[in-house]
């Protein structure tokens, strides 16, 4: 960004105009280098697996704020929401994995490349068990 602003010759830029004049010309191209060096957006990594559901996530998100909660109160009926929220988590995180291992299933067995897709994604993860092994 600041080589972009370097690039204006300012001097003869504002020399050119009023002082109010100079002010929309700046004002002007402040937006503009805004838009084009600052991300609208950050993109992170996701936390959870890929096979996890939407209501799996928004259990878990409610399951750490009723232990936040649970934590900061030590009351009984704290932990007992918190406590039936892991129950959920762990039932619903049950159902999606078996979900996504059929689909899975599925998949392979229907189609070659994606059986050789599936073992080549696998490649990394078999040569660090094939390292730790000897």
């Amino acid at each position: 960004m600041n080589h972009y602003w370097g690039s204006f010759d300012w001097e003869n830029t504002f020399s050119l105009y009023t002082v109010d004049d100079s002010a929309v010309v700046f004002n002007d191209a402040l937006p503009s280098s805004i838009n084009k060096f600052v991300p609208n957006k950050v993109w992170s990594p996701s936390k959870f697996p890929k096979w996890t559901s939407r209501s799996l996530k928004d259990l878990i998100t409610n399951k750490n704020k009723a232990h936040a909660i649970y934590k900061r109160t030590k009351s009984i009926s704290d932990y007992l929401v918190f406590s039936e929220y892991r129950a959920q988590c762990k039932r619903q995180s049950k159902v999606d994995n078996s979900v996504h291992i059929n689909c899975t299933e599925v998949a392979l067995s229907s189609s070659p490349s994606n059986f050789w897709k599936f073992v080549n994604n696998l490649c990394p993860i078999l040569k660090l068990v094939q390292h730790t092994i000897n």
